[in-house]
């Protein structure tokens, strides 16, 4: 079932706003006694950035066209599922290769884990599913989604790498975001099987996102025609049934 309804549409993305930015706060220490950047060196905290930002952006894109006929559009879609792809994947991850690692012990980063880990990755697969138009997706698109992960990835190795920044201050044992990252600490070799795993898992996601889309469209447009078949054959009766009474008013 696909949710038309624009003010229940802006709610829920002003809910994905509120939850993500939350987690990207706390992940900055806004509830600690000092702010740090630090933690936007990781990959689940930017992909938290993207979603807050576009969130905040579609919902006011959705407010300033409220009298817009129809279903609502949805701003970028392109910026959109490349958000959402980012969000998806730092819950994947994070549920799979990182479990017990860096487990946090304060409150603010408890609520960070919980939020950008599991709650906003959850979000924003039901804003897909419920109040997405569907059908739009093309073959080509999971390739694109492919441009934040990458640019992440030459970030992570160039700038713990040749340009030898601690992009991990919280861990003693590297300097790179992500310990599986490190060709010191996991070998060349392996760092080199998760990055070529991690680039198919991605665009494997992609495409189950584009399954789900074409399907869900499909569903849809038999909705519609059900829907169509349905009244043009009540219509019918209808018909059928004023013949039969005129008929019997007329052999009377």
């Amino acid at each position: 079932m696909i949710i038309k309804n624009r003010i229940l549409n802006i709610i829920f993305k002003t809910i994905i706003f509120l939850i993500s930015g939350l987690g990207v706060a706390c992940s900055l220490g806004f509830l600690k006694p000092a702010l740090s950047l630090d933690s936007l060196c990781f990959f689940t905290v930017l992909s938290g950035v993207l979603i807050a930002i576009y969130f905040l952006i579609d919902v006011i894109y959705l407010i300033k066209n409220a009298n817009q006929a129809g279903e609502p559009n949805e701003f970028s879609p392109t910026f959109k599922h490349i958000a959402l792809l980012a969000s998806l994947l730092t819950g994947i991850i994070a549920n799979t290769l990182l479990v017990g690692v860096n487990v946090p012990t304060e409150l603010p980063d408890i609520v960070s884990m919980h939020c950008l880990h599991e709650i906003t990755p959850i979000l924003v697969l039901v804003d897909f599913i419920f109040f997405e138009k569907h059908g739009n997706i093309k073959v080509r698109d999971p390739f694109i989604w492919l441009v934040f992960p990458i640019a992440y990835l030459i970030f992570a190795e160039l700038g713990a790498g040749p340009l030898a920044l601690d992009l991990n201050p919280m861990d003693i044992t590297t300097c790179y975001p992500y310990p599986f990252l490190d060709p010191t600490l996991a070998g060349v070799q392996t760092v080199a099987i998760y990055v070529f795993a991690m680039r198919v898992g991605y665009i494997a996601i992609g495409f189950a996102h584009f399954g789900i889309d074409k399907e869900i469209a499909k569903i849809k447009k038999l909705r519609f025609k059900a829907k169509v078949f349905l009244k043009n054959y009540k219509n019918l009766t209808k018909i059928d049934t004023d013949v039969v009474f005129y008929t019997k008013t007329l052999l009377c």
